[in-house]
């Protein structure tokens, strides 16, 4: 008897998860944080160890229209026909990941209208149609332009990063990461010694480009430490002064560690701001992102009318969801009577499971095998 095994890639703009899958199962998960697109086939490569495969099926944070697909958020380009030969697969074949995390939606709720959100180093949208065969529908809704903040002072700073004011730019890990930026940026504007404010403002936009992750996480377990409401709290909450103190210290620490692993500095940022003022800034800045999120939940609900919204994805992770989805239907951002009950109340989940999308890719698997003469 032959045994079947097929390869499923998850490959987002900092991880690629793999799984392989065999009469129905999946097995043999790993996840792997890779930093430039030209480690992603020695990934690859190196998890499947030479083992027979025969389908290829991946799925991936950026628009596929082609067999050479080109990550939004990564400089990560795949070419399916090679990874195909290379693997030895019979077949490869691939999607956005929101459309394979649609198809393992569609399996958690009996909703016929779906609105699927992924926000990890990205923002990304689909709809699931859920009847008896679901459809799932992409969009690259997070680069939609949603101007939520008119500052000039942003704009130019958006210009010199060459970024857009996009949806993903407020509601993502890597957007928050370029706004607490832009907040240190504006206060490097103050210095005036001229040559000392280039060479920090240099050195600030350098360790965005070098490791942006590294500055969500900083943000997020700041603003964890001062008490945010919409953060679930991971024992850095409650805090006393003094411990407080320590534990912000230890951030920082860890903060200027992951900076100089990747050839980044971290002196230049505290040369500019203290450790209260970092709070501070983080604080507002996951007040500001919730109170924009509700914003584009309402879009949402207003153009889809999902009857059920999944949310997925390492940043949404860091949120508490009941919360916000508590905090939306008592105080809905619209005030009109005549549209609101198509915008509110809520009902919004975190699906919290980091293979979420790979198990999308078994399901639509199944679904190819069950209906091979359609």
């Amino acid at each position: 008897m032959i045994i079947i095994v097929n390869l499923l890639i998850d490959i987002g703009g900092t991880y690629v998860r793999l799984a392989k899958e065999s009469e129905g199962k999946l097995y043999d998960f790993k996840k792997v944080e890779y930093k430039h697109g030209s480690a992603f086939h020695s990934i690859v490569l190196d998890y499947m160890d030479g083992e027979a495969i025969d389908t290829v099926c991946l799925s991936v944070a950026g628009p596929v229209n082609s067999n050479v697909v080109k990550l939004t958020n990564s400089d990560t380009t795949i070419d399916l026909d090679k990874l195909k030969e290379n693997l030895g697969a019979r077949n490869a074949v691939a999607m956005n990941d929101l459309v394979a995390f649609g198809w393992y939606a569609s399996t958690l709720s009996n909703s016929k209208t779906i609105a699927c959100i992924g926000m990890g180093t990205g923002f990304g949208l689909a709809f699931v149609s859920n009847a008896e065969v679901p459809i799932v529908y992409p969009s690259e809704y997070g680069h939609r332009l949603a101007i939520y903040d008119r500052n000039f002072a942003l704009f130019k700073f958006l210009d010199i990063i060459e970024e857009n004011p996009s949806v993903e730019f407020f509601l993502s890990g890597s957007g928050i990461a370029k706004q607490f930026t832009y907040k240190i940026y504006s206060i490097a504007n103050r210095i005036q010694n001229s040559m000392s404010q280039e060479m920090v403002i240099d050195s600030i936009l350098r360790n965005l480009l070098v490791n942006s992750t590294a500055y969500t996480e900083l943000v997020m377990n700041l603003a964890e430490i001062m008490g945010s409401e919409w953060l679930k709290d991971t024992g850095k909450r409650g805090l006393e002064h003094n411990e407080k103190i320590l534990a912000m210290q230890e951030i920082l620490n860890h903060f200027i560690f992951l900076l100089q692993k990747d050839g980044g500095l971290g002196a230049p940022l505290m040369q500019v701001t203290s450790s209260d003022e970092l709070a501070e800034i983080s604080m507002k800045l996951v007040d500001n992102l919730v109170k924009n999120l509700k914003e584009e939940l309402a879009n949402i609900m207003l153009s889809y009318l999902p009857e059920k919204i999944y949310v997925t994805g390492g940043f949404a992770a860091r949120f508490d969801w009941e919360k916000i989805r508590h905090s939306y239907n008592e105080n809905p951002p619209l005030r009109h009577d005549k549209i609101v009950g198509q915008y509110a109340p809520i009902n919004i989940v975190h699906v919290n499971d980091n293979y979420a999308s790979i198990k999308g890719l078994q399901q639509y698997l199944r679904f190819l095998a069950d209906n091979a003469n359609l």
